[in-house]
Formats: C-alpha cells, sequence, structure tokens
C-alpha cells in the first residue's frame, strides 16, 4: 500500500498552486518575498515536504491563474500562522488577503475566499479570549449563500465551531461540529486534517469521559500519524492514548506508549521529554515507577 505521505489530494494540489503562485510573484515582488516564511511553513504542514520543490513542481499552472491563486495563497499562510499562533502575522496576511479575494472576477471564488478570511479572523477572536464575537463571525459566514464551501474549508469551519462551542462550554453543539469536521476531514482525501479530526475529537471525548470512544478515535489518529510519517501528529497521539489508557485502568498499554516516547532518537527525546511530562510521568506511575515519574515531572 502507497503511504499517504506521497500522495497529494485534491486539495493539497490546489493549494500548493497557491504557494506557487507567491513564489512566482515573489520573483518581481520583494513584498511578497517577505511572506516566503510563511509559504515554507504551510508547505511543511501541508505534507511534511520542501515547498520550493512543489513549488516548481506547479509553477507553470500558477503562472496562467496568478491572481486566483495568489489570492488563496495569502489565505492559506494567514490560516497556517494563526495555527501557529502568531495572531500579528495572520492579520498582517489577511490584510493582503481580503483585496486579492475581494479583486477576483469568478463571484462565487470571491465569495469562498473572503468567507476564508473570516474563518481565520474568528480564530484570531477565539485565541484573543473573544469567543462571543468568534461564535457571531462564524454565524454570520454560515447566514451568507453564493458560494459552496468545498470538503476543505468544510472541516475548517466545523473543526474551529468546535472549538468555540467548547471554549462556551456547549458540549453537545461541540460534539456535533466535531463529528462533522471529521466527516469532512475523510473527504479531503489528505492525512492531515484527518489526523487533527480524530485528535481532537478523541481529545474532546476525553474531557467528557466518553473514554471508549477517547480511545478508538486516539488510535485511528495514531494510525493515520504513523502512515503519513507525520512525526509530531504521532507523539502527540501518543500522549493522549496515555493518558487515556491510565484513565480507562490499562496501565500496561499506558507504560508502552510511555515507552514509545521515551525511545525516540536523540535528537528527538529531549523534546518528547520536555513536552509531554505530564502523560510521561503517568506513564511511569502506570508501572509502579514512582521514582522515575517524581523524576520526570520535576523535568
Amino acid at each position: 500500500m502507497q503511504s499517504t505521505a506521497n500522495v497529494l489530494s485534491a486539495t493539497q494540489r490546489r493549494w500548493f498552486t497557491a504557494l506557487a503562485a507567491l513564489m512566482v510573484a515573489a520573483g518581481a515582488s520583494h513584498t511578497t518575498r517577505a511572506a516566503e516564511p510563511s509559504v515554507q511553513r504551510v508547505a511543511m504542514a501541508c505534507t511534511g515536504s520542501d515547498c520550493a520543490a512543489n513549488s516548481r513542481a506547479h509553477a507553470g499552472v500558477a503562472r496562467h491563474a496568478v491572481a486566483a491563486e495568489a489570492a488563496e495563497g495569502w489565505v492559506v499562510c494567514a490560516l497556517c500562522e494563526v495555527r501557529l499562533q502568531d495572531a500579528a502575522a495572520a492579520l498582517q496576511l489577511l490584510a493582503r488577503a481580503r483585496p486579492a479575494c475581494a479583486a477576483l472576477a469568478d463571484a462565487a471564488a470571491a465569495a469562498r475566499g473572503l468567507a476564508l478570511c473570516d474563518e481565520v479572523q474568528a480564530i484570531v477572536l477565539r485565541g484573543a479570549g473573544d469567543d462571543e464575537g468568534s461564535a457571531r463571525l462564524q454565524a454570520d459566514i454560515d447566514a451568507r449563500t453564493g458560494f459552496e464551501p468545498d470538503a476543505m474549508q468544510r472541516f475548517i469551519a466545523h473543526n474551529s465551531r468546535a472549538m468555540t462551542a467548547r471554549q462556551q462550554g456547549h458540549a453537545d453543539t461541540a460534539l456535533r461540529h466535531f463529528y462533522a469536521a471529521c466527516n469532512a476531514a475523510l473527504q479531503t482525501g489528505w492525512a492531515g486534517p484527518r489526523i487533527t479530526a480524530c485528535s481532537n475529537l478523541g481529545g474532546y471525548h476525553h474531557d467528557l469521559f466518553n473514554l471508549d470512544d477517547a480511545r478508538l478515535l486516539s488510535e485511528q489518529a495514531l494510525e493515520a500519524a504513523r502512515e503519513a510519517g507525520a512525526t509530531q501528529a504521532l507523539f502527540a497521539s501518543s500522549a493522549n492514548l496515555i493518558t487515556i489508557y491510565y484513565a480507562a485502568g490499562d496501565m500496561l498499554l499506558a507504560r508502552q506508549m510511555a515507552g514509545f516516547l521515551l525511545s525516540q532518537p536523540d535528537d528527538q527525546h529531549a523534546g518528547v521529554r520536555d513536552r509531554y511530562v505530564l502523560p510521561l510521568a503517568l506513564g511511569h506511575v502506570a508501572a509502579g515507577e514512582t521514582e522515575a515519574s517524581a523524576l520526570t515531572s520535576r523535568g
């Protein structure tokens, strides 16, 4: 079976074309070149591969559709920055994305692009603690007509609404959107959204102490991350499963998963140990290794 890490979904191809448009424009624009770190980072988020190579592969298409593709490219980069928790960079990129989307000749494409801009804006609002403002903007987006969001945009929308509802304490609404995000993620044909959706839904079931559902979904996220070669997602899923196994009373699996994290090569080991202190401590406790647990929790 071919690894999903080597297969580009239709959405990935379109996003790389959008990123390629920015790289092509960068040849003549110093201001666009300043966005290249964002372009590179979003490419890594897409497939864990080098943006330059993918951009060259799509440069021919991008040269013939620079306006439309670059408009989406700015939005994609803004989304990347907000996911990296750099709200200031995201807002700067949105300032470029909005006029680029509004200027598109295709009314549906313009409306779709502006809606995605506002999805990013809603994430920024939520990150700043304005849950009500985020929810109002999301409701406004949902009421719009004149365009049909694709699977990726539906995934982004449902995942974000789930996060907002969770922070507002609306458990049923959050669950509904988390499940809708999972369905949309599957339709993208892209491992990244599927890993994120399963991990988020599994984590929320864990918060609600629905441990059977939490375990199933988190194991699906783990397997998808392993197949895709998504190292950081693999580590995060493993850490989540330690706490789930421990809460469910499966101490053997909790310790085995902690052992997997602790067995990482030296270049990964320190980061894993520092990032997942509590799950690793629980893994030691599960095996009665109280001294190791104490050492882990102290760093």
